[in-house]
């Protein structure tokens, strides 16, 4: 355990951000393996924001996410996730 007092609260601060971070990468984990398991536009528009989210935080870099979402948007050109088209 740190005794300077700077160094103490550095310690909080990196656990702090830490739990944040996991909490990010979580969130992106679970909404990609949901659309894996059931490829649908609405999961499919949910990974790519975790992702994108993840990415904004700087928790993953900006072209591990852009791979990350090719891989999402070519797993369901593949699987037939069909995009609605906007009405004006």
């Amino acid at each position: 355990m740190p005794l300077i007092k700077s160094a103490v609260k550095k310690m909080k601060q990196d656990r702090r951000r830490y739990a944040q971070n996991l909490r990010t990468k979580r969130a992106m984990r679970t909404a990609t393996k949901a659309f894996e398991n059931e490829p649908t536009f609405d999961s499919m528009r949910a990974a790519q924001s975790a992702i994108d989210t993840a990415a904004k935080k700087k928790v993953i870099s900006k072209q591990a996410a852009a791979r990350r979402i090719k891989h999402i948007a070519r797993t369901a050109k593949e699987s037939g996730v069909k995009i609605p088209s906007k009405k004006k």
